[in-house]
């Protein structure tokens, strides 16, 4: 969290983080409304996979579904990552509503050794409400449907990625903003 913080990729009591416990039926997420650049090990939330239920800890980030429907499709992942990145969320927005922006970016993302060697492939949902299950179900869905996808955007509320571990998963988030940052750039470097 300090390091999406130090980034600028979150704000103070924005996104959440998630890891599989060692018991993998159960995973710890962050706490809700709560200084994440200041967490401590006993502030995280420990949560059952199979119940959904808050074994103990603090109150479950809001977006805790998101993460247990995640963890429910995908045995494989062990890392969850939800941020805000300002670039990543502009481009969003503007990929969402110009298929001719959306094929723009994707050949740029193609051009690029680290979108393919990092994050795979990535995938966008529309605009749900933050912290609801319809937008944990149609987030999980993504990627469950096709095992390459690390990173799925969502319309109006950030990124969220995958990894075997945090550093892989966190690797995708800042690998993802560079690229949206650097084709922001090149289009108005363009015009």
């Amino acid at each position: 969290m300090k390091r999406l913080y130090l980034r600028g990729l979150n704000t103070t009591y924005t996104g959440n983080v998630s890891a599989r416990a060692s018991d993998e039926s159960k995973f710890w997420v962050t706490p809700s409304s709560r200084d994440k650049f200041n967490l401590r090990p006993e502030d995280l939330s420990y949560i059952d996979i199979s119940s959904g239920e808050r074994l103990f800890g603090e109150k479950e980030s809001s977006e805790y579904r998101l993460h247990l429907m995640i963890y429910r499709k995908r045995s494989d992942i062990k890392a969850v990552i939800h941020a805000h990145p300002p670039y990543t969320n502009v481009l969003t927005r503007r990929i969402s509503r110009s298929s001719s922006i959306r094929e723009g970016f994707n050949e740029f993302y193609q051009s690029f050794y680290e979108a393919l060697t990092y994050i795979g492939t990535y995938d966008l949902v529309g605009d749900y409400k933050p912290g609801s299950w319809e937008l944990a179900e149609e987030v999980s869905e993504r990627f469950y449907r096709d095992i390459e996808t690390s990173v799925v955007l969502m319309l109006n509320h950030g990124i969220v990625a995958v990894g075997r571990d945090l550093s892989e998963a966190l690797n995708r988030v800042e690998v993802f903003e560079d690229l949206a940052k650097m084709y922001i750039l090149e289009i108005l470097w363009v015009k």
